[in-house]
């Protein structure tokens, strides 16, 4: 609630200071700095996956229980605590791989204390419980930690502490940060609406990009594109008829409630939507770990390897401010460590996927030719 009232104190302030013209330009520029700053905490640092309210960290390191929960209080956090049957299985694809099988791994209820009575160490209820049959049995006594077994059901057992396992760190996203970046974007607002003939005229001076394709009609997204594919070198660019063979060929795979397809051909970013759209979809967009590692084990499986692959997310619209061609709420991040980094600002706007050793988002120049994925149907 303080932070909340000091909000409103300098969004009064805001509004009811009458700035300066050569003021009012100031802030109009640094909303878009600080919603990436924002956005860059709220995904955590390097590693760190978002699943709802929290992050999590695999950490391959074998350790005993004791001191992987010290080393996850190093790192801002706790051995993961587990509250429901989606959250367990979204942390389960949290370290998943489409070619190793996953290790046995801590996480972080123990029933030190008293002998039968679970707790989580970061002072979570314990409200759920995904035991193996006949566990927790505290064999031949003392076994008072919990690790994740992944043979056979998949499920818990307790284990003797001093054990070498890897473990799942996981942290709370900072809500005094998102209060403050609500607050921020209403601010914005108030200070906006006075100014509200002048801003009519800001999409004319915006730059007619692929990013233009959100709830645009299909002309505007002709026009997008083309705009991006002058941007590419005379030797990046291919001829139309090559964009649609995929037609002849196409394996879609359904994944939850969409059907994807993965296009070997590599294209730039623009062929690659344009190719989409023609086969009823658009580039892929992800929404969550388990459908980014179904994405990734379609990829490998298709191309008997896990190549840096095309999806539709881009910031072209607006620097730092990330957008699937589909429309759908860009709600999901997966970016490796210092990413995206625009390559040190030379317009690296486009999104691939299984970049490094770690399989994770980088941004790309738009021009560069990549296998795609495409998605279809809700």
């Amino acid at each position: 609630m303080k932070i909340l009232a000091v909000a409103a104190l300098l969004c009064a302030l805001m509004a009811l200071t009458p700035a300066a013209p050569a003021a009012e330009e100031e802030p109009e520029e640094a909303p878009a700095e600080e919603e990436l700053d924002v956005e860059k905490r709220a995904s955590c640092n390097c590693g760190w996956t978002l699943i709802g309210q929290r992050s999590f960290l695999y950490v391959s390191d074998r350790m005993t229980w004791d001191d992987a929960e010290k080393n996850c209080i190093s790192l801002g956090g706790h051995l993961a605590s587990v509250h429901s049957q989606w959250e367990y299985d979204q942390i389960r694809e949290v370290f998943s791989d489409p070619t190793n099988e996953k290790p046995d791994t801590w996480i972080g209820g123990s029933d030190r204390k008293q002998e039968g009575v679970w707790r989580w160490t970061d002072g979570s209820s314990f409200n759920f419980r995904k035991w193996c049959t006949g566990e927790p049995n505290n064999l031949r006594s003392n076994q008072n930690c919990l690790h994740m077994v992944y043979k056979g059901y998949k499920c818990w057992d307790d284990l003797w502490c001093n054990e070498l396992r890897p473990s799942l760190c996981a942290h709370l996203i900072n809500s005094t940060m998102k209060i403050l970046a609500v607050a921020a974007l209403l601010c914005a607002l108030m200070a906006l609406t006075p100014a509200a003939p002048a801003a009519e005229a800001e999409p004319e001076e915006a730059p007619a990009e692929v990013s233009n394709f959100l709830a645009a009609p299909e002309e505007e997204l002709e026009e997008a594109l083309e705009a991006v594919e002058k941007e590419e070198p005379e030797d990046e660019k291919a001829p139309a008829e090559e964009l649609d063979v995929e037609k002849r060929t196409c394996r879609w795979t359904r994944i939850g409630r969409r059907s994807y397809v993965f296009i070997p051909r590599p294209l730039t970013w623009a062929q690659a939507e344009r190719n989409c759209v023609a086969l009823g979809g658009h580039l892929a967009s992800v929404h969550s770990i388990w459908e980014y590692n179904k994405i990734r084990r379609l990829i490998n499986a298709r191309a008997k390897g896990s190549p840096a692959t095309w999806l539709g997310g881009s910031d072209q619209r607006q620097e730092g401010v990330w957008r699937w061609t589909d429309g759908s709420s860009f709600n999901f991040r997966k970016w490796c460590c210092g990413e995206p980094n625009n390559g040190a600002g030379s317009n690296q706007d486009c999104l691939q996927v299984n970049y490094s050793a770690h399989k994770c988002w980088d941004d790309l120049w738009c021009h560069h030719r990549r296998p795609s994925v495409c998605a279809r149907g809700w």
